[in-house]
């Protein structure tokens, strides 16, 4: 959550329960070891905590000097899980190779790190998200980012502002962004981006949250603040429903088990009164 700490669910989302250690404070981004689901990582302000038995108890495995400078996102290697990387909002990459003993910087991006996504297909293909500089790709570990994969998103005025990363197919490495522009996608690893043809116009709504079923990747889901959008044949046509809530949509996921099941989070925004 973004103020009241981590809550954990293991039946589904029916129950919910917070580990003691983490019942306060702005958690931005988890990540479970996907061969020890007992392994986890979160991000708490300029900490970084880890748990190896389930949540039952939380260690601070890094910490962030900077006290206006804050850890975005966390995720692990699937084919070396003792590999761990962590970015940071001043833009900072920071790589472990010991299941977060130790640290170094792989890369100082130009603008703050939102999201790092490594692929389940292939644990050395990385692909970083940043809030004003589109996107980061590198092929061979996080050691060479000289690929220039933004080309393709000046196409589309606003692309670069990227709200979230996530795969179309995580089989096939296909990519999906969700930008300030609408959805874009790409078939080969960021070499060429086309946008998909959405209800709302480019630029026209604020997309919120975007998740894709896992089983099918034409079945695509976005939310703006008031309306849920599906499609079932990967963007040729749209099903819009009313969102049951009067919040903000801050995340979408399907249920990868069920996948008739979807859960979204929601956020509360303030209204600003005019004068």
């Amino acid at each position: 959550t973004d103020g009241a700490g981590l809550l954990i669910s293991y039946n589904a989302g029916e129950g919910w329960f917070q580990p003691d250690q983490l019942r306060t404070g702005y958690i931005q981004s988890i990540a479970v070891d996907p061969n020890n689901k007992c392994v986890i990582y979160v991000t708490l302000g300029t900490q970084l905590f880890k748990s190896t038995d389930c949540n039952r108890s939380w260690k601070n495995v890094y910490e962030e000097a900077r006290a206006n400078t804050v850890l975005t996102s966390v995720a692990i290697d699937p084919d070396h899980s003792n590999i761990v990387w962590v970015g940071t909002s001043a833009g900072d990459l920071l790589k472990s190779a010991d299941e977060a003993k130790s640290w170094v910087v792989k890369n100082r991006f130009k603008n703050g790190v939102s999201k790092i996504l490594v692929s389940p297909s292939d644990g050395k293909h990385i692909f970083i998200a940043t809030p004003e500089q589109g996107v980061y790709r590198s092929l061979d570990g996080g050691d060479f980012w000289g690929d220039d994969i933004n080309e393709g998103l000046k196409q589309y005025g606003g692309a670069f502002a990227v709200h979230d990363i996530i795969f179309l197919d995580a089989s096939k490495e296909w990519l999906l962004l969700s930008t300030q522009y609408g959805l874009i996608k790409s078939l080969n690893l960021g070499a060429n981006w086309d946008a998909l043809k959405l209800l709302t116009p480019p630029g026209g709504a604020q997309i919120q949250a975007v998740a894709v079923n896992p089983k099918n990747y034409l079945q695509i889901f976005y939310s703006t603040n008031s309306t849920l959008y599906r499609t079932d044949d990967g963007g040729e046509k749209w099903i819009t429903k009313k969102l049951p809530t009067t919040r903000v949509p801050s995340a979408l996921m399907v249920n990868p088990v069920n996948t008739n099941v979807m859960f979204m989070g929601v956020k509360f925004v303030e209204k600003q009164s005019g004068f």
